[in-house]
């Protein structure tokens, strides 16, 4: 593929006539020859920015209970450990997303808990892991796109990245993951623009991490593109003469396959590490004992489980709850509901209006390989299809896909607008204004505040010693804000949460973690609504349903 096409200067109809107001593509051509040093000065000004604006948008504390269970994982890397010893007794400390037999770890792949990790070691908090992975996020948005655009329209996609990944964005402004999952996805991405390319040499060994990446975030979906990828690859191998098929097995698929030969003992010591088989993922383990569903909608359902914690069993009735509503829709509804639920997850939480522009596809020019990042987004859709939940994160390792698309189809639009010169700069403000109160009210939905947990760890934390804190459900608590997580050494940690139980439990309890001041937290419906007293042991508990006896009808 030409690196700079005529259409993108003159030549394309119409664009011979390009006004002023049009020619920014042109004008960034002349930062082409250094677009490298302009993608790092991109990732590095979003690094510093986030930094400036601490003093409006403080590190963010944690509130859904997935953030818990990854940053779980984070302090268990940073002791030095692939798991923790099991905790007990069990019912105290049962939480959604988190193992507590064999092993106390996360039950979600390793890789986002290694970059919170790397935030906790080396910066002291593990947000700072989340922003640089944003960063590095953006420097391989660019360089995925390079693969597949104009330089100027490289620089172009790694500005829009820019402005609509940060601080809005919840993989900036949360510990939920999805920018390392994307980064994945983005190194899968460029490689293959780079090999359809011929330039082996920048695919040498990029492609495996990426699907290294990959696995180590989001194995599904991960998987997912890394199989289509494999069957563009395998076409494009089909179609090269002999002499070019050694030199692709020579250049490409040797040093990429002697990285994930590597790379697979230390995968499956983690899963034994974590549930004691190496061909079981802690993913697995979880869904075992935990699960009322599965993750796909169009598989049965699990057999019901037993749940030590009320809050647990609330979280997955509740998954049963929108399982069972997928299944008693017609196949066709179910589809169209499914299709609109990814469209928004995976289009306009990241990409607001300009996921839009995909409509534009066909007027796209990228030459022949433009038909296979189409089929990597059919390979999207298809992937999400089944899955129960489509967040945005669950979209990350295709996020690169989108990206290139979007801007592929406004540059076709930005030509054909700049055709008619003048008259188009009444619609483009028009535009603008008509979805930007649609992205102000997504970004105020994004966390800044601290939460009242955040507040009342470090109300203890300022009043020293160490605190044993039991937590009381009122009915109606919002079960994804669980209180009670621990860190990967609990009895070590100055603030220890548990689930209350009978009085003569919570005595044990105490009795295995003396010294400790102890506290009652009562828990209402609403987010504020915290009551904290002493604990004195006046909480009678309803052990066989499960709750406290003052939610008792």
């Amino acid at each position: 593929m030409t690196r700079l096409e005529p259409g993108d200067v003159a030549g394309h109809r119409g664009v011979h006539r390009i006004s002023r107001e049009f020619r920014l593509p042109i004008k960034l051509c002349r930062y082409s020859a250094r677009r490298g040093l302009c993608w790092a000065m991109l990732a590095m000004s979003m690094i510093l920015a986030r930094v400036a604006l601490l003093p409006l948008l403080p590190i963010p504390d944690p509130e859904i209970h997935d953030e818990f269970s990854y940053l779980l994982a984070a302090d268990t890397f940073a002791h030095g450990r692939m798991s923790n010893p099991p905790l007990a007794p069990p019912e105290f400390f049962e939480s959604p997303h988190v193992l507590l037999t064999p092993t106390y770890a996360s039950k979600y792949p390793p890789g986002q808990g290694l970059a919170l990790a790397a935030g906790q070691v080396v910066f002291g908090n593990p947000y700072w892991g989340v922003v640089l992975i944003a960063g590095l996020m953006i420097f391989l948005f660019c360089w995925a796109a390079d693969a597949w655009l104009p330089p100027q329209w490289t620089l172009i996609a790694g500005g829009l990245a820019w402005i609509l990944f940060f601080v809005r964005h919840y993989w900036l402004t949360s510990y939920w993951g999805g920018a390392l999952a994307a980064c994945g996805g983005a190194l899968v991405v460029g490689s293959l623009g780079r090999i359809l390319n011929g330039r082996y040499g920048a695919a040498s060994s990029s492609l495996a991490a990426g699907a290294v990446v990959l696995y180590l975030t989001r194995p599904y979906e991960g998987g997912v593109l890394c199989l289509a990828t494999l069957g563009i690859l395998a076409v494009h191998i089909w179609r090269l003469r002999p002499p070019e098929k050694r030199t692709f097995l020579r250049a490409v698929v040797l040093p990429n396959t002697l990285l994930l030969a590597a790379v697979a003992p230390l995968a499956l010591w983690y899963n034994a590490s974590v549930t004691g088989s190496a061909l079981e993922l802690p993913y697995m383990a979880h869904a075992r004992q935990y699960d009322s569903v599965p993750a796909f909608w169009v598989l049965p359902p699990y057999s019901e489980k037993q749940y030590l914690s009320e809050n647990n069993r609330a979280v997955w009735m509740w998954a049963r709850e929108t399982y069972d509503k997928m299944h008693r829709l017609p196949l066709s509804r179910a589809l169209v509901l499914q299709s609109l639920s990814i469209f928004i997850g995976g289009i306009w939480v990241q990409f607001l209006a300009f996921g839009f522009l995909l409509l534009a596809l066909p007027w796209a020019r990228m030459h022949e390989h433009k038909q296979w990042l189409v089929l990597l987004l059919g390979a999207w859709a298809v992937a999400l299809a089944p899955e129960l939940w489509t967040e945005g994160h669950y979209s990350a390792p295709f996020t690169p896909v989108h990206l290139i698309l979007i801007v592929a189809a406004g540059r076709a639009m930005w030509y054909r607008v700049a055709s008619v010169r003048r008259r188009a700069m009444v619609l483009l403000p028009a535009l603008v204004l008509l979805f930007a109160p649609l992205g102000v009210s997504y970004a105020g939905a994004m966390r800044s505040r601290p939460t009242e947990r955040g507040r009342f760890v470090r109300q203890l934390e300022s009043k020293g010693g160490n605190h044993l804190v039991f937590v009381e459900y009122s009915k109606g608590w919002n079960f994804v804000n669980e209180w009670v997580y621990n860190g990967a050494d609990p009895g070590a940690g100055r603030v220890l949460f548990a689930h209350l139980r009978s009085d003569r439990e919570n005595r044990q309890l105490m009795e295995r973690y003396p010294g400790r001041t102890t506290w009652l937290v009562r828990l209402g419906p609403e987010l504020k609504d915290v009551q904290v007293t002493v604990y004195a042991g006046e909480a009678p508990f309803n052990v066989s349903s499960g709750a406290p006896a003052s939610q008792r009808p």
